[in-house]
């Protein structure tokens, strides 16, 4: 049931994003998930790890900008989980955020 769980809880944070009045308001709940799955995506938490890899990535649809925007969203480790996913190259993360 945790997959379901976290899979509609994705959609439900991309229907946020595509409704919001004010980006910042999306933007600013999309990144406080974004960094609690972060700070759960750690080695010694495999069961977390699959568990975020697979429901977050197989619910992220490709958006486009929207995707881009998300995806500059995430933490370092997720921004990794995410490439190594989807078959792209490493990018050379940002120092200091976006």
């Amino acid at each position: 049931m945790p997959y379901v769980f976290l899979g509609q809880f994705t959609r439900w944070l991309l229907s946020l994003y595509s409704r919001a009045s004010a980006f910042s308001e999306a933007e600013t709940r999309i990144k406080m998930f974004l960094d609690y799955l972060e700070q759960l995506y750690v080695p010694e938490n495999e069961e977390a790890r699959e568990l975020i890899s697979v429901s977050i990535w197989e619910n992220l649809p490709d958006l486009g900008d929207e995707l881009s925007t998300i995806i500059e969203l995430l933490g370092p480790e997720l921004k990794v989980e995410y490439q190594r996913i989807k078959g792209l190259p490493k990018m050379v993360a940002h120092i200091g955020g976006r």
